[in-house]
């Protein structure tokens, strides 16, 4: 009996050790199950959030780029003012005009392209008329036919070559002034159509005439109440001229003894001929050169108001056009500064409209509407 109380004893101690490295166990799965999802879990959220930094600098860096080119394109597109004028005539003009940051060169463009309309054909006319007044009067009377002649009315014939080459007009020292090689008194009356030579006021009908060109240094002809038929005249007497500007509606006297004392002319007797004419070529070209630069002034501000008169009609028309067909983003504003530019392309070609004989207003109406058309085709498509 002893002995088997030993032996449950033992076995007593052997179910508690299992029991306790039972517990051991659980322990120790308990330790594994508490610390193993953690740091699994720690783990995720770490890459979880690196994962999300480099989404967000993918997101932030690549298209942010792309927007800004597409934002600013203005600097692409930026136009100066020289390159307007070949970029005037093509489809996208208006297009990249939308993109500029002001108006300004816009504006620009306006007043140099003026400036170019005038200068243009006064530098080709300084070119040409180098030569002509190098050679004046001899290139002048060259272009007169040898066969033109001056046939007056008692029947007497001149050849106007010769007349020019030989004619001789001289101022004595009283003021009295005496002509040769040349018809006196002559009577020179033209129009539009025609004119003809006559040596006395009878002859001459009464119909209207532009001017009259008169010679009588004899005083055969009696001149009271003989402009009454010419809108413009020049007489030529034997002591004085008297001019008639019918425009104005003023007759100027001048007194050849007056002339004299005013101009300070010592050497007299004073002859005017052909090779005098000559010697007055750096006097003609410096004279015309003036007027050409007066009138180059006139033409600018002609230009300048013109331009702008038409091109605020034009553009309340081509304003309009784009409205009635729906052109998206399209104003007056934009229509009058697209205006500025093509009036000038018009300015250009307008010998065409001579050439085909097309009305001017219709013409106009052909350039425009070729040039806005074909942008607003291209505004349409993109």
């Amino acid at each position: 009996m002893a002995e088997k109380k030993t032996t449950t004893k033992k076995v007593a101690k052997k179910a508690a050790t299992k029991k306790t490295t039972a517990k051991k166990v659980v322990k120790k799965t308990t330790v594994k199950k508490k610390i193993a999802p953690k740091k699994v879990v720690v783990k995720k959220k770490k890459v979880v959030k690196k994962a999300a930094k480099k989404a967000v600098k993918k997101v932030s860096s690549t298209p942010a780029k792309i927007a800004v080119k597409k934002v600013n394109p203005a600097k692409k597109s930026e136009m100066g003012l020289f390159a307007r004028f070949w970029r005037v005539l093509t489809p996208s003009f208006l297009t990249d005009l939308g993109t500029q940051k002001s108006q300004g060169k816009s504006w620009g463009f306006w007043f140099l392209s003026n400036l170019f309309l005038v200068l243009v054909p006064v530098i080709a006319f300084f070119a040409f008329s180098g030569s002509f007044f190098a050679e004046f009067p001899e290139n002048l009377v060259d272009k007169i036919p040898s066969s033109e002649e001056i046939v007056l009315d008692n029947g007497e014939t001149f050849n106007v070559k010769s007349l020019i080459r030989n004619f001789e007009l001289t101022l004595d020292k009283n003021g009295k002034l005496s002509s040769k090689n040349i018809p006196d008194p002559l009577i020179i009356v033209g129009s539009e159509d025609n004119g003809a030579a006559y040596t006395s006021f009878k002859s001459v009908p009464d119909n209207f005439a532009e001017f009259a060109f008169v010679m009588d240094t004899k005083g055969t002809l009696y001149l009271e109440n003989q402009d009454k038929n010419f809108a413009s005249y020049f007489y030529f007497l034997q002591d004085k001229a008297i001019i008639h500007d019918g425009r104005k509606g003023e007759t100027q006297e001048v007194i050849y003894k007056d002339l004299i004392k005013d101009m300070e002319i010592s050497e007299l007797p004073k002859t005017f001929n052909f090779e005098s004419l000559k010697g007055s070529r750096k006097f003609m070209a410096s004279f015309v050169a003036g007027i050409v630069v007066v009138l180059s002034f006139f033409l600018y501000l002609f230009l300048a108001i013109f331009r702008l008169v038409n091109a605020l009609f034009w553009a309340l028309v081509f304003w309009a056009i784009g409205a009635i067909a729906q052109v998206k983003n399209w104003d007056f504003e934009k229509s009058f500064m697209a205006m500025l530019h093509f009036s000038f392309i018009s300015m250009i070609f307008v010998p065409l409209a001579f050439i085909f004989d097309i009305a001017v207003i219709w013409y106009a109406f052909i350039v425009f509407g070729i040039l806005f058309g074909m942008n607003f085709w291209e505004m349409e498509k993109k």
